[in-house]
């Protein structure tokens, strides 16, 4: 037998026992994808149980489907969870460990048939993970993925309804007028506008005002003392008030020394508890001169997160499950054998 032919004899015999090895696993990677496995698995069901109606999982439980999607509306606050084994399939159902985390904390254990603790909805972004292991003795885990996204905003009611200026003992005067001798850009309020610069009407040194949300908004407010000096100095902004959730909340009473300007913030929190927009009324305490209107860049900009000002958004939400449930090594050894294939036909082809 000459070299060449003694070299592709050993590449054929190569090639033949390579092909079963890689057959045997493409098939059970392809029945995972196209759901010809979905019914063989360690649970006979999973499902989720919240004090609102939601919608179910997706896809349909199947025991050999290792993830799932759930969507739950924003009045779910709690999710519990309860699983059931396979005891006809497990060989030992007593040796079978569950075990299950939510959000990437710490492990808890559950049992066959019955409830999990409650669970917490309570992702900034709004995206939950529910992994459960599926732990036997002397082989590889299994593992269940569910992704609850809990819808963040029930409604966009962060916008102040009504707003007006009253005196002291929380009265509005018959002009507002007798309060405000001047406003910018507009005299009246608007939900629309959040900017304003006002001038204290002659005579008049502290005002209150009454400002109403929308459904269960919370109101609150700081204030930014600036003495003009000179040298003009801006103080630390006062501590944030809280007004609640009311039509028609009023603040304590705002004093605006002579020559001085008093800036007052007012935040609404819409009633999903995140969603959040600002208003700022600068007040000055002058003869003849508006203050500056404000123009911060956040005015009347949606910001979610808390209801001090936090914007919340910067949080990565490292939960959720990998590409692939289960196996994730066999796309390596498929595309290692596919290669060996692939360098083996080459040889032949010489």
């Amino acid at each position: 037998m000459t070299a060449p032919t003694l070299w592709r004899t050993c590449t054929l015999v190569l090639l033949g026992a390579a092909l079963p090895l890689l057959l045997s696993v493409l098939s059970p990677v392809a029945a995972q994808e196209d759901g010809a496995s979905s019914s063989v698995g360690p649970l006979v069901s999973l499902a989720s149980s919240l004090t609102t109606p939601s919608s179910p999982l997706v896809p349909p439980f199947e025991p050999g489907v290792h993830v799932y999607d759930q969507f739950v509306p924003f009045s779910a606050m709690q999710v519990t969870f309860r699983v059931t084994l396979n005891d006809t399939l497990l060989q030992n159902p007593s040796n079978v460990e569950l075990k299950a985390s939510w959000n990437d904390d710490e492990q808890f254990d559950m049992q066959s048939g019955q409830e999990s603790q409650e669970l917490q909805l309570d992702s900034e972004t709004g995206l939950n993970t529910f992994q459960l292991n599926v732990v036997q003795p002397g082989t590889d885990d299994v593992i269940y993925y569910v992704s609850l996204t809990r819808s963040l905003l029930v409604s966009h009611n962060a916008a102040l309804v009504t707003f007006r200026w009253v005196g002291l003992d929380g009265r509005a005067p018959a002009n507002q007028s007798d309060l405000i001798a001047e406003a910018k850009p507009v005299t009246t309020f608007s939900s629309q506008v959040f900017g304003y610069a006002l001038r204290l009407a002659q005579g008049v040194a502290s005002v209150r005002f009454e400002a109403g949300g929308d459904g269960q908004a919370q109101l609150s407010y700081v204030t930014t003392r600036t003495v003009l000096g000179p040298p003009l100095t801006t103080l630390p902004a006062g501590e944030r008030i809280e007004l609640g959730s009311s039509t028609a909340a009023q603040s304590a009473i705002i004093s605006v020394p002579e020559g001085e300007r008093q800036r007052v913030d007012v935040r609404v929190v819409a009633e999903d508890g995140s969603t959040a927009r600002n208003y700022a009324f600068v007040l000055g305490n002058f003869a003849d001169k508006l203050p500056p209107v404000p123009t911060d860049d956040n005015l009347g900009q949606y910001e979610l997160g808390n209801s001090t000002g936090g914007d919340g958004t910067g949080h990565t939400n490292s939960t959720g499950p990998p590409n692939r449930a289960a196996g994730t090594t066999r796309p390596k050894l498929v595309v290692g054998l596919a290669t060996l294939l692939a360098t083996m036909g080459a040889v032949l082809a010489f």
